[in-house]
């Protein structure tokens, strides 16, 4: 859990990826399309504080720089 980081993005990288837990800005700033498709529901009202209130679903394509440098970037986990 959480180490996702030190494991990279994978050979090759992604085309598409999904992204919860984070508000739209970043994901504009760094991919040419995010479509929101859904969000995430808790009937029962369990806060989670993984997604820190952003319950949105997006699919995002087409980053706008090499996975290698936006990959030094981007870690939150480690």
């Amino acid at each position: 859990m959480n180490s996702y980081w030190p494991r990279g993005y994978g050979d090759p990288p992604p085309e598409t990826v999904i992204v919860v837990g984070m508000p739209r800005d970043p994901l504009d700033q760094n991919f040419q399309s995010c479509e929101l498709v859904g969000h995430l529901t808790n009937r029962y009202g369990i806060t989670n504080s993984s997604i820190d209130g952003y319950t949105d679903v997006f699919v995002c394509r087409h980053l706008h720089q090499p996975w290698p440098d936006f990959w030094k970037h981007f870690q939150s986990f480690g």
